[in-house]
């Protein structure tokens, strides 16, 4: 009866903050914005154009830091 015990309560969910449930915890969300970040620092061809004072984590999801990034572009 204990180990049952032990075990219900142990797999309980974290519901990110009872917010509702669910949802992507936000260490994950800041790890992909600095993913989209390094990706595009390593792999665009204007990357030199982007400022090292570029803050990603100010976005809400990686779409978002792409569309801000454009404007640095040097493309027409």
């Amino acid at each position: 009866m204990i180990v049952v015990l032990a075990l219900f309560t142990s797999c309980k969910k974290d519901s990110g903050g009872g917010g509702g449930g669910g949802g992507t915890p936000p260490v994950v969300k800041d790890k992909v914005k600095d993913t989209t970040i390094q990706y595009t620092r390593d792999i665009y061809l204007w990357y030199q154009q982007i400022p090292s004072s570029f803050n990603e984590q100010t976005y809400a999801d990686p779409n978002k830091i792409m569309e801000a990034i454009r404007r640095y572009s040097t493309e027409p």
